[in-house]
């Protein structure tokens, strides 16, 4: 798993709400940010968003700081990987 990459699309899911919405942008399949999703919560070991049954996405406690952490991250690393 790319963690930058997978880094980058969660904080775009949390910022949109939407995976469907991300997928667009991104122009992949939504269960290509589905996946990316739930690996990079599986290794993490927490859940960083609440999937509903539609395309848009839920709050959890840690939604709101791991999208700054991810922010954060995704910035401090993308130029390592470029």
């Amino acid at each position: 798993m790319d963690r930058l990459a997978a880094m980058q699309t969660f904080v775009r899911v949390a910022e949109a709400g939407s995976f469907t919405a991300v997928a667009d942008q991104m122009n992949v399949a939504r269960s290509a940010v589905t996946r990316q999703i739930a690996a990079l919560e599986a290794h993490l070991g927490v859940k960083l968003i609440a999937h509903a049954a539609t395309s848009s996405t839920a709050s959890t406690k840690q939604r709101a700081v791991s999208t700054a952490r991810g922010k954060r991250c995704a910035a401090q690393f993308a130029p390592a990987c470029r």
